[in-house]
């Protein structure tokens, strides 16, 4: 890649081989102005595994940042880090975000229902045509199959995850959303 004249890097893994690559990038003196790693690079592995090497890593993301930084100002986050920690002693990681939003979304369909049986709860998730889990998530719509269009734009700094000076400080950004399909849909 480096001989190559690579400007960038985009690839789709889970956090212990972003953090393979990026410690394979640092080892071999490969400096990038751009590695956009996916969404699953906001693991609790990550950092730890990569060390220095995350340093520089741009992710991009349709979720708050659930492990403990949005918790100030988003109040379903700090409930969830909170429910997360007590039953797991853990800090939560994608799939764990997105079980409990699963959850949500569970609970909103037998809601919009009327009630628990299967034929209430599929009528219910027929209409449920916004969905943020309280935050959680960029906004999107279930019921119409269409993702979110805002995101959230992630960098990590002195081994740290943080907000992209880019984008709002709580929330998601809804200017130029990167999600063809939704926008061109």
């Amino acid at each position: 890649m480096k001989s190559a004249g690579a400007q960038g890097l985009i690839f789709n893994a889970v956090g212990p081989l972003y953090a393979d690559v990026a410690k394979a990038m640092q080892n071999a003196g490969l400096t990038m102005p751009f590695a956009t790693y996916n969404t699953n690079t906001y693991d609790p592995v990550f950092i730890p595994d990569a060390g220095s090497a995350a340093n520089g890593a741009v992710l991009v993301q349709y979720l708050a940042m659930y492990q403990g930084e949005d918790a100030g100002s988003i109040p379903t986050v700090a409930l969830f880090d909170k429910w997360y920690r007590a039953l797991y002693n853990a800090t939560p990681d994608e799939f764990a975000a997105w079980g409990w939003l699963s959850g949500m979304l569970f609970v909103d369909g037998l809601n919009a229902g009327g009630g628990i049986t299967r034929t209430n709860l599929l009528n219910g998730l027929r209409s449920v045509t916004s969905f943020d889990g309280g935050g959680v998530a960029a906004q999107d719509d279930p019921a119409g199959k269409k993702p979110p269009a805002c995101y959230l734009i992630v960098d990590v700094v002195d081994e740290k995850y943080v907000r992209d000076p880019a984008d709002p400080p709580s929330g998601f950004d809804c200017t130029d959303a990167p999600n063809f399909y939704y926008a061109n849909g």
